[in-house]
């Protein structure tokens, strides 16, 4: 059965009321417990002389953390009114007598939710809206309005008392009868300033269209992580391209406003800042975003999943991608190849969704059909369990009802025997040379909390002995620190079970603060050998190490170093290559191997 997806979107803000995307009906009363807070309520808990959390009827308040010191009202008879002096607490014109308002606590980083579970709401597209006043010095106090996962919209921020109220709107698209969360969510990530919200007037509309088309498309960048970094932090992106400064800054113009994640370093790289974006509806959609480049003799892209559009200013500027979702994946961000930059930047993400008709998904059935049966019948090395696995799939859309929830199962069932097969594909290749990157952080993790990422700058290992020559992968924090605990891993999927690999590779250990260095090991799955001695360079010491190690049941293959009550502060790594435990056969491409009685 198909699954149920949510897809959201998120607009801009308005001032004094929601703008139209299309004509829109008013089915409030219809869907939603006490939208204007005008309902009976009662203390959650905590009560003390002058302060309490009430919670309204029909709604759910979690706040986190909570003790007997935090503080809500809803009108001006209630326990701790006076700390809300300066502001118009109530409004019976426009608000009635309730509302709800919220203070922080002093002293503790807090996360405060209103929400409440719409019922069965019908597939159609709607609009939620609500009354907001956010006071506070900056945005590091998140207030948002949502509807479901995804759907997001943040109230502006006034950093003055009064009656500052905005109309926050965020509209989303039920694809299927189902239930739907919907509320408000404020945070406050800087415990020692003042930090009030109010809200109020929630208000749900049904829109006229009945799905996102070319003519009438839904914004949803609400499915975007940090979309414009307002928040000072990268959180939801990631970075591949190993650059020295990966961080927020604020130095550029144009498109870019504020602040926005860059990519630097001294040398030219190659990589991506991107996010991933899942659950979505099948379809096409718009991807702008605001970026730049500078240096580098390659290009650097705007992308989304597999397409791309050249990035050609060092100043921000707008750039637009459109792109199909067909398996509910969406991957983003700028991408930088053959060496195309040595600084680039992103910022204002944007997602506009197009929708997807009966012959949008009949296409894309007939299309992913052929690259199933191209990549079964393929010499691409891959795993027996993906190869069967596009058999499969295509055996079992070979005949397909054409409607839109049928062609949708069908369309998955092939994007994920196909995805899982270029994974194989993909990772089986390392063999034609058997070398594993280490100029790029692809497939590479680090849970260590130390600076994990590409050197291209140091030359110690052009003069030590151990060639630890530029680009190595280095985890490193300074000079009088060791290494915290964690793990420095290598991951292929998608493998022959029980097949097992070699691992080999150039290890430099050094303490900069000059004693002993312990607490490596070197791991492949169960398997880990303890790294206690090498070749001895300055500070340390150096060796070319090995393990092998036996691919899971459920095709993983992991690899990698283990930091353990290090006593050491650099590790630097070089020269990674994998190949079977014994000479292959041809099954696939890897054997099943077993150390004593070889090839089977």
């Amino acid at each position: 059965m198909k699954k149920k997806l949510l897809s959201i979107m998120t607009v801009l803000l308005v001032i004094s009321g929601a703008q139209n995307m299309s004509a829109q009906t008013d089915v409030t009363a219809q869907y939603l417990q006490n939208p204007d807070f005008e309902g009976a309520y009662e203390v959650q808990t905590y009560p003390k002389d002058d302060r309490a959390i009430y919670e309204p009827e029909g709604w759910t308040v979690t706040l986190d953390p909570l003790n007997e010191n935090d503080m809500s009202i809803l009108k001006t008879t209630d326990l701790a009114a006076g700390t809300f002096g300066g502001f118009t607490v109530n409004d019976e014109a426009t608000r009635g007598e309730q509302t709800y308002w919220f203070r922080y606590r002093w002293g503790a980083k807090q996360t405060l939710k209103l929400s409440q579970s719409i019922e069965n709401l019908p597939a159609g597209v709607y609009r939620l809206t609500a009354d907001v006043l956010n006071y506070g010095g900056d945005y590091n106090q998140t207030t948002m309005l949502y509807a479901g996962q995804y759907a997001q919209s943040r109230a502006s921020v006034s950093t003055s008392k009064g009656d500052d109220w905005n109309t926050v709107s965020c509209d989303f698209y039920v694809e299927e009868t189902g239930n739907v969360e919907v509320g408000f969510s404020a945070t406050n990530s800087d415990a020692a300033v003042e930090r009030i919200f109010a809200v109020d007037n929630f208000k749900l509309y049904r829109l006229d269209a009945e799905e996102p088309t070319v003519d009438t498309p839904v914004d949803m960048t609400g499915c975007i992580v940090n979309p414009c970094f307002d928040s000072k932090n990268t959180n939801g992106w990631t970075s591949t391209t190993g650059a020295q400064n990966r961080t927020i800054a604020s130095n550029k113009g144009g498109a870019i406003t504020g602040y926005f994640y860059e990519n630097w370093n001294g040398q030219a790289y190659s990589g991506t800042i991107e996010q991933t974006v899942n659950n979505l509806p099948l379809g096409v959609y718009t991807l702008r975003l605001a970026a730049f480049r500078v240096g580098g003799s390659g290009n650097t892209y705007a992308f989304a999943n597999e397409d791309m559009t050249l990035i050609t200013t060092e100043d921000g500027a707008w750039y637009e991608v459109e792109t199909k979702v067909t398996d509910g994946t969406l991957t983003f961000g700028v991408k930088s190849v053959d060496g195309g930059c040595n600084w680039t930047g992103v910022d204002n993400a944007i997602l506009t969704y197009k929708g997807a008709g009966l012959a949008f998904y009949i296409d894309q059935l007939t299309q992913l059909r052929e690259t199933a049966a191209n990549l079964k019948n393929s010499e691409n090395a891959m795993s027996s369990v993906c190869r069967s696995a596009l058999e499969e799939a295509l055996s079992a859309t070979e005949s397909v009802e054409e409607k839109v929830e049928a062609l949708n199962e069908a369309i998955l069932l092939l994007s994920k025997a196909i995805n899982a097969a270029n994974t194989s594909i993909a990772n089986y290749m390392i063999f034609s040379n058997g070398t594993i990157a280490t100029d790029a952080l692809d497939n590479w993790s680090c849970t260590t909390g130390n600076t994990f990422h590409i050197n291209t700058w140091s030359n110690e290992g052009e003069t030590d002995g151990s060639n630890m020559i530029t680009p190595f992968l280095e985890n490193w924090v300074g000079s009088g620190s060791l290494l915290n605990n964690g793990t420095i891993a290598y991951t292929l999927e998608k493998m022959e079970p029980g097949c097992i690999y070699t691992v080999t590779a150039l290890v430099r250990v050094l303490n900069e603060g000059g004693a002993a260095t312990t607490g490596l090991s070197m791991f492949a799955n169960g398997t880990k050998n303890e790294i206690t001695e090498g070749e001895a360079c300055d500070k340390g010491f150096y060796g070319v190490y090995s393990i092998t190690g036996t691919v899971d049941e459920n095709g993983v293959l992991q690899f990698g170093f283990e930091v353990q009550d290090a006593t050491f502060n650099w590790l630097a790594i070089k020269d990674v290559t994998i190949a079977p435990y014994a000479t292959p056969v041809a099954y696939d491409f890897v054997p099943t191997v077993n150390p004593e009685e070889g090839v089977v």
